[in-house]
C-alpha cells in the first residue's frame, strides 16, 4: 500500500479556506486506499498554536524516524520547508510540496497591493529556497498555470513541475437539492460572494459594484449577498454607489452552509489580486453551483482564459451546464496526484 507522511500546518476547518485543499486532498487520498498520517498544528497536543517553531521541530523529528517513503508538504506557511526538506534528503524521503499559494511571487508583487513596498531580502531568501527545495523534491506542485510559468522561469525548467488546479470539493446533486426555484426565479437578480471581497481590492470592488449599478440601471432588480464579507470597505462602496438598501450581509458559517445561500443565487463575485498567477478558490464554488461569474477581469490574463467560459454566461446570466461543472471537481483534478506516488 502507498503511504504518506501529508505536512499542513493549516488543516482544520477552523483553519479557514487555506486549510480546505489540504483536507480535501487527504479525504482523496484515503478514498483512494492510501495511508495518510496528517502532521498539522492541531498535532502534538496542539503545540503548533502556541509555537510555530517548536512544531516544525517536532515535524522534523517525526520525519526523521518514520516509516513512510513519500512526505508530501502543503505550503504556506513557508518557514518549516527549508528544515523539513533537508530532513528529507537526509533520509532520501521521496519529497513532493504543494504550493497553493505562490510565495517569492507574493513578495515579489507585494501581495497585490499596489504600492507595496517590497523587501528584496525576503525575494531573495524565498527564490533562494524554493530554487534548493526544487532540486530536493520529487514533484513540484502548482495550482495556477501563471504560478507554472513563473517557477518554470526561476528553476530554469518544468521537469519537476505538475499542474493540480483546485476545485469545488462538494456532490453536485447534493447540492442541487438547496436550490428553490420559487427564491432564484423571482425576478431579482442575486449577486453573491462567499468570503472576501473588498478586503482585497478596493479598486476591483469599485468595478464589480459599477457594473451592477449599471446592470440595475437597465432596468433589472438586483440584490447582493454577502457570506462571510467584512463589512468595511464594502458597505462604503455599496453607499457609494446607492447599493446599501439592496444588499445583504451574513457572519462567516460553515461551508455546506454558504452554499445553501449560493445556490439560490444567479451570478457569483470574486476579485483575484493577480489575474496572472492566481484563480482564487471561490470560482470553483461558484463554477460547482451553475453560477456564471461576474466579469470584471483583464481579458488578457491567464484567470480570463482559463474562466472566460463561465465569466461570458454571467452577459446572459444562464446557469453553467452540468458538463462543464463536472470539469472543475476537486476529486478529477487531484487524480494525478496518484501518479506521483511510488
Amino acid at each position: 500500500m502507498k503511504d504518506v507522511l501529508f505536512i499542513a500546518y493549516f488543516f482544520s476547518e477552523s483553519d479557514g479556506v487555506g486549510a480546505l485543499r489540504s483536507r480535501s486532498m487527504v479525504r482523496f487520498l484515503k478514498e483512494k486506499g492510501v495511508s495518510v498520517e496528517v502532521m498539522a498544528r492541531d498535532s502534538f497536543r496542539g503545540i503548533g498554536k502556541k509555537n510555530f517553531y517548536v512544531w516544525t521541530i517536532l515535524c522534523i523529528f517525526k520525519l526523521l524516524f518514520s516509516k513512510q517513503k513519500n512526505v508530501y508538504i502543503s505550503c504556506g506557511p513557508f518557514n518549516h520547508l527549508l528544515p523539513l526538506s533537508l530532513a528529507c534528503f537526509i533520509r532520501k524521503k521521496k519529497l513532493i510540496v504543494d504550493f497553493r499559494d505562490p510565495w517569492s511571487i507574493n513578495i515579489k508583487t507585494g501581495y497585490g497591493k499596489s504600492g507595496a513596498k517590497i523587501s528584496k531580502f525576503k525575494l531573495f531568501v524565498s527564490s533562494w529556497i524554493e530554487q534548493l527545495v526544487y532540486k530536493i523534491c520529487r514533484h513540484f506542485i502548482v495550482c495556477t498555470k501563471g504560478m507554472k510559468s513563473y517557477y518554470q522561469k526561476l528553476f530554469g525548467n518544468d521537469t519537476k513541475i505538475r499542474l493540480i488546479m483546485n476545485g469545488y470539493d462538494f456532490d453536485i446533486g447534493e447540492v442541487d437539492k438547496y436550490k428553490d426555484s420559487h427564491i432564484k426565479n423571482n425576478g431579482v437578480l442575486k449577486f453573491v460572494c462567499l468570503g472576501k471581497f473588498a478586503e482585497y481590492d478596493e479598486q476591483k470592488a469599485h468595478e464589480a459594484i459599477s457594473k451592477i449599478k449599471d446592470i440595475k440601471n437597465e432596468g433589472y432588480s438586483v440584490h447582493i449577498y454577502f457570506v462571510g464579507t467584512n463589512k468595511e470597505p464594502t458597505l462604503s462602496i455599496l453607499k457609494q454607489y446607492k447599493l446599501d438598501d439592496c444588499s445583504t450581509f451574513y457572519p462567516r458559517m460553515p461551508y455546506k452552509e454558504a452554499l445553501k445561500i449560493a445556490i439560490n443565487c444567479n451570478i457569483g463575485m470574486l476579485i483575484v489580486r493577480n489575474e496572472e498567477i492566481e484563480y482564487g478558490t471561490k470560482v470553483f464554488d461558484y463554477i460547482g453551483l451553475g453560477l456564471p461569474v461576474l466579469d470584471i477581469f483583464d481579458h488578457s490574463n491567464n484567470f480570463y482564459k482559463e474562466f472566460k467560459n463561465i465569466l461570458n454566461l454571467s452577459q446572459s446570466f444562464s446557469e453553467i451546464p452540468k458538463d462543464i461543472r463536472s470539469l472543475y471537481s476537486r476529486d478529477r483534478n487531484f487524480a494525478a496526484i496518484l501518479h506521483l506516488l511510488h
